[in-house]
């Protein structure tokens, strides 16, 4: 994923919803929903996902 574009253009958001296709048995989410919030985790803010 391109971390550094993901970071800037949600910097300022206050929710993200993010639509994943694939489904992730056990876990909380799909791959990308899983990716998109480990890269937000490190935010001084945290948009709620």
């Amino acid at each position: 994923l391109p971390v550094e574009g993901i970071v800037e253009a949600l910097r300022k958001v206050k929710a993200v919803a993010i639509m994943d296709r694939s489904m992730s048995f056990g876990g909380n989410g799909g791959p990308v929903f899983q990716e998109v919030r480990h890269v937000l985790y490190d935010l001084p803010i945290h948009p709620c996902v």
